[in-house]
């Protein structure tokens, strides 16, 4: 569905800049991860979409667009590639100034509004739109029967297939940056593609779960305001959550600030870095003042 992958582009951009970061601490200046990004929606992401705008058009188009004309296509193609470079350039600027947590909702942010999409969409049908693979009404209520016919769909059919190479495609790409990013250790590149699909799939579909329930009841102002609320209480410089996060995407190996280019520093002793173990963003904030 394009409205949900204009989100996830968005959020793959960005979490390709995340499994970056220990590049940019350590100040490296080359880094193959936004080519890595630029071949994987290439050859992987965009021909997927395209493929289901040509065979569904009315499915992918949440039933917005029954008949796309034909410039839609490229539209397609070319507002995927802008909100990855979006996503890939904003979390990457936020990162340089030490803002860990608020980067890492960059990758957050998107997946949790792919949910609710998905669930509640913009007028409380995105379940139903989902499901209507078949020419059914968007607008008619959700049955077994609604949910065994899509199964049995083209559509159903086709995203499994697609879903075997998009998925660990994906997986692959933030593994490899993040693997170079700390010298070549593969072991942390799929510990942190691990840590990204376990919040994808875990804490967004949470949230989204609990806005579609808010909005379903009160409208889509209150869950939005929930859901800011949250973030901000959560995301807090000293809270838990942050400083745990911070841990995770700036290992202690590639934190130290006077690191050559190219290079694995050695773990520091001096007492700005006994701090940034405390406070992982801390060496980016002193960089930047």
């Amino acid at each position: 569905m394009v409205q949900i992958d204009a989100l996830w582009a968005y959020g793959i951009g960005a979490g390709v800049a995340l499994a970056e970061a220990p590049a940019l601490c350590a100040r490296r200046r080359r880094s193959p991860a936004l080519a890595g990004l630029s071949a994987y929606l290439l050859l992987v992401f965009i021909p997927c979409g395209m493929w289901l705008l040509a065979k569904f058009p009315s499915w992918e188009t949440m039933h917005v667009v029954p008949d796309p004309p034909s410039w839609f296509a490229g539209a397609f193609f070319l507002g995927v590639l802008l909100s990855a470079a979006v996503g890939f350039f904003g979390t990457t600027w936020l990162l340089s100034r030490g803002q860990v947590w608020w980067s890492f909702l960059q990758w957050v942010w998107p997946h949790a509004s792919m949910f609710f999409l998905l669930l509640h969409g913009w007028d409380g049908t995105g379940l139903k739109r989902f499901l209507s693979a078949r020419g059914e009404s968007p607008h008619g209520e959700i049955t077994v029967e609604t949910v065994v016919r899509w199964l049995e769909s083209p559509v159903a059919v086709t995203l499994a297939v697609m879903g075997v190479v998009v998925l660990p495609a994906m997986a692959l790409l933030g593994a490899l940056v993040r693997s170079r990013a700390v010298g070549g250790d593969t072991r942390a590149g799929w510990s942190f593609a691990g840590l990204l699909t376990v919040t994808a799939l875990g804490p967004c579909a949470a949230v989204a779960v609990a806005a579609a329930a808010v909005a379903a009841l009160s409208g889509l102002v209150p869950a939005a305001l929930l859901v800011l609320g949250a973030a901000l209480v959560i995301g807090r410089r000293r809270s838990r959550p942050a400083r745990w996060t911070a841990g995770r995407l700036l290992p202690q190996a590639t934190r130290h600030p006077a690191a050559r280019p190219g290079t694995v520093p050695a773990p520091a002793a001096s007492a700005d870095d006994a701090a940034d173990a405390q406070h992982p963003a801390a060496h980016l904030r002193r960089e930047h003042t």
